[in-house]
């Protein structure tokens, strides 16, 4: 009895094992996310000024659509063009004159981005990836209450990488980041004319489900 109830078991763990198995996909892709996202955004400088503020984190979401080819059963290589918010920040201070100056900016950017995966059997993955990025950053700046915005766009180097779980052979699920090689600002005595100052450097952290075409 004692080894019939054995196989039993070895049997049943095995099915289970080749019921959860996945491997690496070729197909078309989709994907979505949100998250937070961390920009450059003065945070020193300020000491000639009685009062400052500054904000550097903000909300973050991205959507692309791609194409992945198996390389084998574990890896697979892949191209992806995307559009998102990368990050969000804000900075502020006041003159001592009554004059008072608030700056918000946001910047979103189409990426064409080229990605690696390694895949376990047991759904869960690692990847990497880079491309370039098309970065526009929109800057508000009011003075006094009169606002003024502005807009400079870039193309920019990015660069990521993530962790990933795959529930079946077409639907997982990933944690990642995403970095653009901007201008580091992190002084107030960086910008000279905030309209004129190249886009600023961005870290992105979202969580983001994707959908792989099943091939015919």
């Amino acid at each position: 009895m004692k080894k019939v109830v054995i196989a039993t078991a070895a049997v049943l763990a095995l099915s289970l094992s080749s019921a959860f198995a996945v491997t690496a996909q070729t197909g078309v892709f989709v994907t979505g996310g949100a998250g937070i996202g961390q920009m450059d955004s003065p945070t020193s400088g300020f000491s000639a000024y009685p009062t400052y503020s500054y904000k550097n984190f903000g909300f973050a979401w991205n959507s692309g659509i791609g194409y992945q080819q198996a390389l084998n059963q574990n890896f697979s290589v892949g191209l992806e063009l995307g559009y998102g918010q990368l990050a969000k920040g804000s900075f502020s201070f006041n003159d001592g004159d009554g004059t008072s100056v608030d700056v918000d900016i946001k910047n979103t950017a189409w990426q064409l981005l080229a990605n690696a995966t390694y895949l376990w059997n047991n759904g869960f993955n690692v990847f990497v990836n880079a491309g370039g990025a098309r970065v526009k950053q929109d800057v508000t700046a009011t003075v006094d209450g009169i606002s003024g915005p502005s807009d400079k766009t870039q193309t920019r180097f990015v660069a990521g990488l993530g962790l990933g779980y795959q529930f079946t052979q077409s639907f997982g699920t990933n944690i990642s980041l995403l970095h653009v090689f901007g201008k580091d600002y992190s002084n107030l005595a960086d910008i000279s004319g905030v309209s004129n100052v190249a886009v600023a450097t961005s870290n992105t952290f979202t969580l983001n489900l994707v959908y792989t075409f099943p091939t015919m």
